[in-house]
């Protein structure tokens, strides 16, 4: 069975895997401050990185093939999941120590708003919230559509429908809104709560995020890999084949290319700079690069041990 991926780029910092042509690429994340590159693989390692001298500080066995990987945003906890089975592992980032693993509920997992809980989105379709203290499960919600995004206090979560997009209460699972004008593929909330970031296999969207209405489109025919605001939500960054694209929210005009660079990940620093990865399988000449937002000039590379 193939899984559904539930990515989260704006508040929690999460990766999982993509599948391109049936084929396994590994789940890679920034910690929110840019100072840590964490990667899993097929073989069930967690490698994490210092993307200032590109050494390896510590490793994790997941077990096996990792799905997902997840931290919260003060870096301390880290989520991972296995690709064979529907369990996911809380880590201890500072110590590299397993706190618990959560069986058999599925493997797609984030943290709520404050980290006091975890919530899971299994393969029936179905929400079930983690208590981290507990250890028990403390609400569930059912019948929810495939591919969610959760806002980023939790209280919303937009999911796939049959026909399109929904806007859902988190509390309640009460519809808001639905959208069915286009077939979106990626969809998320934006920094400032005002817009929902959405895309087809054509364009890009800014919805309005009390009415669903689409306010703008922006036109790229190239394939995406992200599509994540910056830390402001001001601007948009489309990573696609051979560079990168800056748009701007407020007119959805291109702002920027950065062009021949192919970067796996991306992802904004705290000061609106990009980190960028790049994993050259063939070399094996694994880099990190920091990029100036505004320039597109690159600050500095690092190659990774």
């Amino acid at each position: 069975m193939k899984k559904k991926l539930l990515l989260v780029f704006c508040f929690v910092v999460t990766a999982a895997v993509v599948f391109a042509g049936g084929g396994y690429s590994p789940p890679v994340i920034f910690s929110s401050d840019g100072r840590i590159l964490i990667e899993g693989n097929w073989q069930g390692t967690i490698t994490f990185w210092d993307t200032e001298t590109g050494r390896i500080i510590r490793t994790l066995e997941n077990g096996g093939p990792v799905y997902t990987l997840n931290i919260n945003r003060d870096n301390t906890l880290l989520l991972s999941s296995d690709f064979n089975v529907t369990s996911s592992i809380l880590w201890n980032v500072s110590t590299g120590r397993e706190i618990i693993t959560i069986e058999d509920l599925g493997s797609d997992a984030i943290f709520n708003h404050d980290h006091s809980q975890i919530i899971i989105y299994s393969i029936d379709n179905t929400i079930v919230f983690w208590d981290i203290d507990s250890r028990r499960i403390i609400r569930t919600l059912e019948n929810i559509g495939w591919n969610i995004r959760f806002s980023q206090d939790r209280s919303q979560f937009i999911s796939s429908v049959s026909d399109g997009i929904a806007l859902f209460n988190a509390a309640n699972r009460r519809e808001i809104w639905r959208n069915t004008t286009e077939n979106f593929w990626y969809f998320t909330f934006c920094p400032n709560r005002n817009h929902i970031l959405a895309s087809d296999m054509r364009n890009i969207y800014l919805l309005n995020i009390q009415t669903g209405n689409i306010i703008r489109s922006m036109e790229d025919h190239r394939w995406r890999s992200q599509l994540i605001f910056n830390p402001d939500g001001s601007q948009i960054l489309s990573s696609a084949e051979n560079g990168i694209i800056i748009w701007a929210v407020n007119t959805g005009r291109i702002i920027r290319t950065i062009e021949n660079a192919d970067f796996y990940h991306i992802s904004f620093l705290p000061n609106g700079n990009i980190i960028a990865y790049t994993n050259n399988w063939n070399s094996g000449a694994n880099t990190i690069t920091i990029l100036d937002a505004s320039s597109g000039r690159e600050i500095r590379r690092v190659e990774l041990e």
